[in-house]
Formats: C-alpha cells, sequence, structure tokens
C-alpha cells in the first residue's frame, strides 16, 4: 500500500482536489487541520514536513483539531482548512470501507516515514511472558482462518523493533 514499507508508515498530505497547490509549500498561509495534538500521524509528522518552510516563526495561518482522521478530511473537503495529514492505514481503510470519506480529495505529498505504531505490555512484564505474546501475535498472522481479517485491516505482519527505532 502506498506509504507503508515493513514497520514504517508514511502520512499523505491531502488537499481538495481542485486546490491550486501542488506541493505543501504552496499552501503557506493557509490553514490545517489535525486530528489531536498528540497525534503522530496527524499532527507530529506535519509539523515536521512544515519545519523546513517556516518563515517568521510559522508556515500555517491557523489549525484546528478534528478528533479523527475523518473528521480532518471532511473538512479539507468542505473548504474549512486546506491540508490535513492522515496515516496511509487509516486513509487505506476510509477508501476501502468509506470511499466518500476520500472523495474529492488528492495527495500532493507524504510526511517521513516512522515506525508504526507497537504492540505494548507493561513495562515490568516478565521477559517470558513477552515471548509468549510475541508468539501468540505471530500464531495469529499466520492463522489461515484470520487471512480475510488480516487483510481487511491490511495486516501483513509484525516486526520487532527497538526503543532506539522509535528515537
Amino acid at each position: 500500500m502506498p506509504g507503508c514499507d515493513g514497520p514504517r508508515y508514511r502520512s499523505v498530505l491531502l488537499v481538495r482536489e481542485d486546490s491550486a497547490a501542488q506541493t505543501l509549500a504552496d499552501l503557506r498561509g493557509s490553514a490545517c487541520v489535525c486530528n489531536e495534538s498528540d497525534s503522530q500521524s496527524g499532527m507530529n509528522s506535519l509539523l515536521r514536513v512544515t519545519a523546513p518552510l517556516v518563515r517568521e516563526n510559522r508556515f500555517f495561518a491557523g489549525h484546528r483539531f478534528t478528533g479523527a482522521h475523518a473528521n480532518s478530511m471532511a473538512a479539507v473537503r468542505a473548504g474549512t482548512a486546506a491540508v490535513c495529514a492522515v496515516d496511509c492505514v487509516s486513509y487505506a481503510l476510509l477508501r476501502r470501507h468509506q470511499p466518500a470519506a476520500t472523495s474529492e480529495l488528492r495527495a500532493i505529498g507524504y510526511t517521513a516515514s516512522a515506525p508504526g505504531l507497537p504492540y505494548v505490555t507493561a513495562a515490568d512484564t516478565p521477559q517470558d511472558t513477552v515471548e509468549r505474546l510475541r508468539e501468540a501475535v505471530a500464531a495469529a498472522l499466520a492463522d489461515p482462518d484470520l487471512a480475510e481479517p488480516r487483510d481487511a485491516l491490511f495486516i501483513a505482519g509484525a516486526e520487532t523493533l527497538t526503543a532506539d527505532d522509535y528515537a
């Protein structure tokens, strides 16, 4: 799927289909929307890609939070914002299951690649339990009876990353 590479992903930068913008730089002084202030895919990745474009401490004229990627796309479609960033998996899921949510939008680029969200457990989980959890995930990923749900969710595998991969 476009934007995904193994355990890493990118967010797609979306504008209205009829927008004159061809690149992110074309959106200087416009408004953006983000799903949440603590979102890696919808907020932080957008900040990172606009950082080199900032002049006089700003790039966008303003921003607001919508609460969900689908809401951000709706705001761009409605013209109340010029751009949003949506992780490639959410975008692909919406394209597949709610095509109206992605209609009238087009991509003008992608954010930098980042590690996908991890499966997590408590920091003090014993190592043997961590290994059993990893084995259970691997078994679910190999189970032929779960192929259809995995495909519906675009789950193709899992990899073990280190804390350094997320630094």
